[in-house]
């Protein structure tokens, strides 16, 4: 007994050991997803995860959509089984998401064989077994047929093909077409199928005593020649476009230059743009090598989204909605598909993966917006003749003056007899106190300048207070002083030596009544040099946005020493012993402030201290000892004064404020970003969850995209796109158009969901005269008056309205 023990103790240590390492061989080998993994996907999920449900988004009969991940996000993460969603679901790991939700659990060996495929990177075959993507044999999606034109029993009735496309029908049906309409109808119909207007009571009296037998074609071709036929069927397109003239949402702000892509559109219905050219130039006019601004003008099309200007908002967040609206707007319009419904997760019924979505929408995500000018001819022409009409009038009244200048001439000298210029004190003010509310630092220099180092903020603001020697102030002198020291010699300290004096103020400080400041109210400034749009006026104007400037800027011959003179509205008298409190404001910004300076205040009539500060020492300076420079420059200011010569000045001041303004209309576009974002599919629709990068493509169900290969091009544009579109092989394109244009003029389309030509559309009524119009339409260089033309000829259109 104790033998026979032994020896199946043996042998059952021997069957052990044998059998070890075929379990090891079999634990090591990688496991086989089409026999290993798809069959658990196929018995345990496929039902609530397949091609007829996507519970939460998420399928698993195809690797795409799998490896993207559902509402939640990822569920696979290759190498990390144990952190994968799909596995803790099923393995009953995390009590808020267990799969199956009810019945029986995934068997525990079958739940650790998906982690084990996992942790091996989640390998998923090119040539998979994967459940085919539904709905690819659906008609809308099959290429564009041209059928054979039907032959029918009553031949007569047939004035174009279409009539035999539709009479074929009704004969099959046992149907007999409606009588003609009579010509009071046919006119009515035309014209607001046409142009949107009725016909005038003399043009269909005309219309019906017409004998012409041609009659009704001559009325056809005169509407489509009107050019209330572009705004009519610019009505139908603005609407697919969702034109509008102002912004939407709470704060509906206008849109000034909308109308630009408005009349674009009209224009392009007049001419006849052949609708390929139409759509390319819509979606990617600016990308056109020879566009040209029309095209540009074009892209409009882009731009009539909502856009959202109320304080608060989320910038991005805008702009990522009216980048789903574009792509959303591109596919309906263009290839009537509900492509938004792939934005949050796979189409549930149209062959669209969420993948494909957010690729179609990297086309847009790498532009921008951006207004252009686009004067439209006639404002053109129209500016140039009331120019032309202004420069004339203006060279009229320059000879005027020039007439009467020598006369002027001849009256300087008794005019310079009686100025007395000396009764004007200037008194050189040297301050005991020097503030800069940004950090600047000041050193008087032995002159009485000022220069001004240390620190210089964006914007400052510089404080003085210095004694007073005179017995009264009515005016103030501020001289800009170059300095080597200074970007540029200066005067001022932006990095160019210009400087923008924002505003001026002084006020005195009584010696008899310290607590108690009498400001200066200054009414008049004059400078030796304004730069233009910042005159020195604009110093004492009391405006932040308003200041005086030098034009250093520009020309670095400008930077020299200026002054500018601020007279008061009156004189402020004091006693010995007051003060006076400057204050210097440079709160334009840019570090414009002044780096070296001089300030004088003066005493005297208020008449005086208005000559400009230059004109003084003209006047001081003997006749003959006069330059030609200071001569001229004495006459021109005497020709502001003098009774006469003003009248003349002022006529021609007020002719110049009438100066016609160049037209600055612009158009909003749409153009290429020269740093395209990296764009991201996001999970459930949301921006802020950014999914895995992809790169722009079109739809795989449709025909294959083929993008244009140049030097400089990293990537497919929106040019590619459109170009794709429009290609002769895209089922949709022309098949959607002249279903529009068939709408438009029946009131129902062939297919009657016009939006929608996926699986959850209506089918076509006749399929065969859908797919013959629209290769005719592309034969016919995709003339669209040409198809309504042909449309609007036929018997079928002709027909009575009347029921029966």
């Amino acid at each position: 007994m104790t033998k026979r023990i032994s020896l199946l103790t043996v042998i059952s240590t021997l069957a052990l050991l044998i059998s070890l390492p075929t379990v090891s061989a079999q634990d090591s080998k990688k496991i086989d997803f089409e026999s290993q993994i798809q069959p658990i996907f196929e018995n345990r999920c496929l039902k609530c995860h397949g091609p007829e449900k996507q519970k939460s988004g998420f399928r698993l009969d195809h690797k795409e959509p799998a490896m993207l991940g559902g509402d939640y996000g990822k569920a696979i993460l290759p190498g990390k089984g144990e952190e994968s969603p799909l596995y803790r679901a099923i393995a009953g790991l995390d009590p808020d998401l267990q799969m199956p939700p009810s019945g029986d659990p995934v068997p525990k060996e079958e739940a650790e064989l998906i982690k084990r495929w996992i942790d091996e990177g989640a390998d998923w075959p090119e040539g998979e077994k994967e459940v085919e993507i539904p709905n690819s044999d659906h008609w809308a999606f099959q290429p564009i047929k041209n059928p054979e034109v039907p032959q029918v029993k009553n031949a007569d009735w047939v004035r174009n093909p279409i009539d035999s496309f539709v009479l074929n029908n009704l004969e099959a049906k046992g149907v007999e077409p409606s009588r003609p309409a009579d010509r009071w109808t046919l006119i009515r119909r035309l014209s607001l199928d046409l142009t949107g207007l009725p016909p005038t009571p003399e043009e269909v009296l005309a219309f019906v005593n017409d004998t012409d037998p041609n009659a009704y074609e001559k009325l056809v071709d005169r509407l489509l020649d009107s050019p209330h036929y572009g705004e009519r069927m610019a009505r139908h397109w603005l609407d697919l476009a969702r034109y509008a003239d102002s912004d939407g949402y709470e704060k509906d702000l206008p849109r000034p230059n909308a109308w630009r892509y408005r009349e674009w559109v009209i224009k392009a219905f007049n001419r006849d743009l052949p609708y390929d050219r139409f759509t390319i130039q819509q979606l990617a006019g600016d990308l056109l090598p020879d566009g040209g601004t029309p095209a540009k003008v074009a892209t409009g099309f882009h731009r009539n989204t909502l856009t959202n200007r109320e304080g608060g908002i989320d910038p991005e967040e805008d702009r990522v909605k009216q980048n789903v609206d574009r792509i959303n707007t591109t596919g309906t319009v263009f290839l009537g598909l509900t492509i938004g419904c792939a934005q949050c997760h796979t189409h549930k019924y149209d062959p669209i993966t969420q993948r494909e979505y957010y690729q179609m929408y990297s086309f847009f995500d790498h532009a921008v917006e951006k207004d252009i000018p686009a004067v439209l001819p006639w404002q053109q022409r129209d500016y140039e003749t009331r120019l032309a009409k202004w420069e004339k009038e203006r060279n009229d009244i320059e000879g005027e003056i020039a007439e009467y200048r020598p006369t002027l001439a001849e009256k300087l000298p008794a005019w310079e007899k009686e100025q007395d210029v000396a009764d004007v004190h200037w008194e050189l003010l040297r301050p005991t106190s020097m503030a800069s509310i940004g950090g600047a630092t000041f050193e008087i220099l032995d002159d009485g300048s000022i220069f001004v180092g240390g620190e210089n903020p964006t914007a400052d603001e510089y404080i003085l207070v210095a004694p007073l020697g005179l017995s009264g102030v009515t005016g103030l002198r501020l001289e800009a002083i170059t300095d080597s020291r200074l970007p540029r010699n200066g005067p001022g300290r932006a990095r160019h030596g210009n400087f923008m004096l924002t505003e001026i103020e002084a006020k005195v400080r009584k010696k008899s009544n310290p607590k108690m400041d009498e400001p200066l109210k200054f009414v008049t400034a004059s400078a030796d040099y304004e730069q233009e749009g910042y005159e020195v006026d604009d110093a004492i104007d009391g405006k932040e946005s308003t200041g005086w400037s030098i034009d250093a800027w520009r020309d670095p011959s400008l930077n020299v020493d200026r002054q500018g003179v601020f007279v008061a509205e009156k004189e402020v008298g004091f006693e010995e012993g007051s003060i006076l409190q400057i204050r210097l404001d440079f709160s334009y910004g840019n570090n414009h402030g002044l780096g070296r300076f001089r300030l004088f205040a003066a005493s005297g009539p208020r008449e005086h201290l208005e000559i400009p500060p230059d004109i003084p020492a003209i006047l001081a300076t003997a006749v003959e000892n006069r330059t030609e420079e200071q001569t001229d420059r004495l006459l021109d200011y005497f020709g502001t004064i003098e009774p006469e010569s003003k009248k003349l000045l002022d006529k021609l001041a007020k002719h110049d404020e009438g100066k016609p303004n160049p037209p600055d209309t612009k158009a909003q576009t749409l153009v290429a970003n020269p740093e395209p974002p990296t764009t991201h599919i996001h999970t459930r629709g949301d921006f802020l969850r950014p999914g895995d990068p992809v790169q722009p493509t079109t739809l795989a169900v449709l025909q294959p995209f083929e993008p244009r290969q140049e030097p400089e091009k990293k990537q497919p544009d929106r040019l590619d796109l459109a170009n794709w579109i429009v290609a002769r092989d895209n089922p949709l394109t022309s098949r959607v158009a002249v279903n529009r244009w068939w709408m438009h003029l029946f009131g129902r389309g062939i297919v009657n969901t016009p939006e929608d030509f996926g699986t959850r559309g209506e089918k076509p009524s006749h399929p065969e005269l859908l797919d013959w119009l629209a290769t005719w339409y592309m034969d016919n260089g995709w003339s669209t008056k040409d198809l309504i033309r042909l449309v609007v000829t036929s018997n079928t259109y002709r027909q009575s309205s009347e029921t029966r």
